[in-house]
């Protein structure tokens, strides 16, 4: 198994210049972490991998725009074989897949100061 690897420890690359690229790389000061690492599946490409960089760059902006309306930095994290679900989500990768977690539609329309969504 794959140990987990860290933005800020300088282990995801590809994310930290995604990052630069759009601005967010002074404005997400939270960590970002993936557990796990391709292959997941026989294939010549890191899909896993690429699909938890674009949901984990999405992540950072929202946990950005959380920080500047509250002060409060947020980590985001995510496995990659959730990474691989997203592409494809009525196929089983091997493991056992936990739900990523999120706040219940409710507080989303009573204006609760939750985030709507965190990925895991």
């Amino acid at each position: 198994m794959h140990r987990a690897r860290s933005l800020r420890r300088g282990e995801l690359e590809p994310l930290a210049n995604l990052m630069s690229q759009v601005g967010l790389a002074g404005r997400f000061s939270g960590d970002a972490t993936v557990f796990g690492a391709d292959p997941v599946i026989r294939s010549p490409h890191r899909l896993a991998e690429a699909s938890c960089t674009a949901h984990l760059l999405i992540a950072a902006a929202g946990a950005a725009i959380w920080e500047a309306r509250t002060g409060a930095s947020t980590d985001i994290a995510m496995d990659v074989v959730h990474g691989l679900h997203h592409l494809h989500p009525t196929h089983s990768w091997g493991r056992p897949a936990t739900p990523a977690t999120s706040v219940p539609s409710s507080s989303r329309s009573t204006g609760s100061s939750r985030p709507a969504t965190a990925v895991t």
